[in-house]
């Protein structure tokens, strides 16, 4: 238990530290910050950005988490292993990295797609390529937007999937 509080105490000091260098330095990388019209100033100072309701544990959660140990027990990413990979992943990553981050991600995938009903099936495409978008700014000059997402899932039936 003790790495799991290790970890949400490093989740909670990245949210609750400020985050003015990183949205700078994302602004600047930015290729619309040349652009006349780009303010970041605006950004900087009014971001729209809202505290959100805090998350709290239903009150027949333990019930809940045992049935959803039934989910995919019998497959690799069970219950039992997803907490043994999960742990594992505490002790081999030396520091927190997006990269290492995507680690996590992958393996709660995992283990959602083992506790797909036998009627569905996940198919995951890493690094799905959305199509370039061409924009004109104000002044007049075509900015060429390309974009992927990391992560696309599509839960469908057998023979479609």
């Amino acid at each position: 238990m003790g790495q799991v509080d290790d970890l949400l105490q490093w989740i909670d000091s990245k949210l609750q530290s400020p985050t003015s260098l990183k949205v700078n330095r994302i602004l600047s990388e930015c290729p619309l910050s040349s652009s006349p019209t780009f303010h970041t100033n605006d950004i900087l100072e009014n971001p729209n950005i809202e505290p959100g309701i805090h998350l709290q544990l239903k009150p027949n959660y333990v019930a809940q988490v045992e049935e959803s140990k039934k989910f995919g027990a019998d497959a690799f990413m069970s219950s039992e292993n997803t907490h043994k990979f999960l742990a594992m992943l505490l002790d081999l990553i030396s520091r927190p990295t997006e990269a290492s981050a995507r680690t996590w991600v992958d393996a709660f995938l995992y283990r959602a797609s083992a506790m797909m009903p036998a009627d569905r099936k996940m198919v995951i495409n890493l690094e799905y390529r959305i199509s370039p978008v061409t924009v004109q700014t104000d002044s007049g000059h075509d900015v060429v937007l390309v974009r992927f997402t990391d992560y696309k899932i599509i839960v469908a039936p057998p023979d479609i999937a």
